[in-house]
């Protein structure tokens, strides 16, 4: 479990994990829950936020959607306060699933309306609900409500240091999407002034002919 608390985001992408997989295959993996990275008894979650973080910036711009930075956070603690105890192959899972249309529902398009954490949420509860009763009984009954400190609590260094990196990806994204509307909105402007500029000539071209404008 080690390395997942040094790496994750590498030992997440060396998980073979489609759509199809089912959670005895998942559980298999043997991956730890996310709350592995939490630091400990001093209450904070963030390491544990930042991956579901990571998760809900991904899916959200599959979607095509513009979610904010804070908007992202605040969808990201929510989400780990109810489903904390999901393993890396299930969100993995999970991501796979939601991209694959697996929580389409009959007579609707895959996201209607516009792509919300109302959404997401939606997804992930209907997800857990799904999985529950296979969970209970592979995990023996144990209660995984219960937050449990890891052995290695990661250090505030390096959870900083994770923290900062997520914030930077996500700003890098939001940048981008303002730098991609401003040139649009320039390009669309410009068509503008190139259609009054035709049409400006339209007109000069008629007075020249018949003195006057038609």
């Amino acid at each position: 479990m080690e390395q997942w608390r040094e790496n994750w985001k590498d030992c997440l992408g060396k998980l073979n994990i489609s759509s199809t997989s089912t959670l005895p295959e998942l559980l298999n993996l043997d991956t730890p829950p996310v709350s592995l990275l939490n630091k400990g008894l001093n209450g904070s979650k963030v390491n544990g936020i930042a991956v579901f973080a990571a998760l809900i910036n991904r899916i959200q711009q599959f979607f095509d959607a513009k979610w904010g930075k804070e908007t992202i956070m605040d969808c990201a603690k929510v989400c780990f306060d109810e489903w904390y105890y999901l393993t890396f192959a299930e969100l993995a899972h999970f991501a796979q699933k939601a991209k694959s249309g697996g929580f389409k529902e009959d007579g609707k398009s895959l996201v209607y309306g516009t792509f919300s954490p109302a959404t997401l949420i939606d997804w992930f509860c209907r997800y857990a609900a799904e999985n529950l009763e296979y969970r209970e009984a592979y995990f023996g009954g144990k209660n995984h409500n219960v937050w449990v400190e890891p052995e290695n609590p990661v250090s505030p260094e390096r959870f900083k240091a994770a923290m900062d990196e997520f914030v930077a990806e996500v700003e890098g994204v939001l940048a981008e999407q303002k730098r991609l509307e401003a040139e649009e909105s320039a390009k669309e402007n410009e068509k503008r002034k190139e259609a009054i500029r035709r049409y400006q000539e339209t007109l000069a071209e008629q007075y020249v002919k018949t003195g006057k404008i038609l």
